[in-house]
């Protein structure tokens, strides 16, 4: 019988498929795990932005918060989810059994339509809130998902409003310093107000709800603007003892806005979807080309080629039938002749 130890060992073509097939699983696997991670800290920061609250319903506060709600928990969901499949491939792979590919399959496919779905949404959103706020600075009218991003628009237009009806008037005079800096001359630089905080403490105003105030002071210090469609005479939020008047206004900063919570999130959920094709076609390759996960390869790979193993059947078989015939010949009582008695 050939020495197993010393006969070269020759790798079967379904063999080494197979391990391509799992590296390949494993490295989409890697790639599907960091996008995941992206798509849930982009969620994250989406639920925490100034402009995620700022969108609501004007007639019903209470079933925007709670459709708000229902919409962040769904993201997040698939995001985990994502994360959770990207596991199920690397191990999926390291275990090399048919059951969890096909449960990984499942997996991905279910991911994979909310994916899609989620993300289309989102970007949909987001071209939404684009087209809002032109039509907004076009002819003053929201259409489309108007409702939900009203609230946002129209507050960040009535501070404007309110801060050119009432700073630097006879009931909020600005300091002298501001008229030095370019504002206009014909109003009141008879007192010591250089922001319209003061003016709307003094004059006794609502109050801006404070993600709109939080909005416009990242919005004012970060793009040196005011005001939505057009700039401001003042800025909301900036002392302006020593600042020139605002010279832009704020609508691509907010649309810049819009697509940062919703648009990027939105292509990171289509780009995790992509990879999941990938790797699906890993596990789809690796079912087809794998008849036997179950083991069979390891013991034909024991074993040897196939003509090693005819050798090998044949050999046993010889040696079998030459010690019956030897035992049949050395045990059997003979006759005179040779004979068999």
């Amino acid at each position: 019988m050939p020495n197993k130890a010393n006969r070269p060992q020759q790798r079967n073509p379904q063999e080494s498929s197979s391990s391509c097939c799992n590296y390949f699983i494993i490295f989409v696997s890697i790639l599907l795990l960091s996008s995941s991670i992206a798509c849930l800290i982009l969620t994250i920061r989406m639920r925490t932005s100034d402009l995620w609250h700022l969108l609501s319903d004007i007639n019903s506060p209470d079933k925007s918060a709670n459709a708000k709600k229902w919409v962040f928990l769904t993201i997040l969901g698939i995001s985990i989810g994502a994360i959770l499949v990207a596991l199920g491939g690397v191990i999926s792979a390291k275990v090399n059994h048919k059951c969890l590919l096909s449960l990984y399959s499942l997996g991905m496919i279910a991911s994979l339509v909310a994916l899609f779905i989620g993300g289309g949404l989102l970007i949909a959103a987001d071209v939404t809130a684009g087209q809002a706020l032109d039509n907004y600075c076009n002819n003053q009218t929201l259409e489309g998902l108007s409702r939900y991003f009203t609230p946002a628009l129209r507050g960040l237009e009535s501070l404007s409003i309110a801060e050119e009806k009432y700073m630097c008037s006879a009931l909020c005079p600005c300091s002298q310093s501001m008229k030095e800096q370019g504002y206009p001359q014909s109003l009141v630089y008879t007192g010591l107000m250089t922001s319209f905080d003061q003016c709307l403490t003094k004059a006794g105003l609502e109050q801006p709800p404070p993600e709109a105030v939080s909005l416009l002071t990242k919005l004012e210090t970060a793009d040196s603007c005011s005001g939505l469609c057009l700039p401001s005479k003042f800025w909301a939020t900036r002392d302006m003892e020593s600042l020139k008047p605002p010279q832009s206004g704020c609508k691509k900063a907010i649309r810049n806005k819009f697509t940062g919570v919703f648009g990027w999130l939105g292509v990171a959920m289509l780009i995790t979807g992509g990879i999941m094709v990938a790797g699906m076609v890993g596990v789809c390759s690796k079912l087809c080309r794998s008849p036997s996960i179950d083991g069979r390869r390891e013991v034909q790979a024991d074993l040897g080629s196939s003509e090693e193993v005819v050798s090998v059947q044949k050999k046993v078989s010889d040696d079998v039938w030459s010690k019956d015939t030897y035992l049949d010949t050395a045990e059997t009582p003979r006759g005179r002749f040779g004979r068999r008695l």
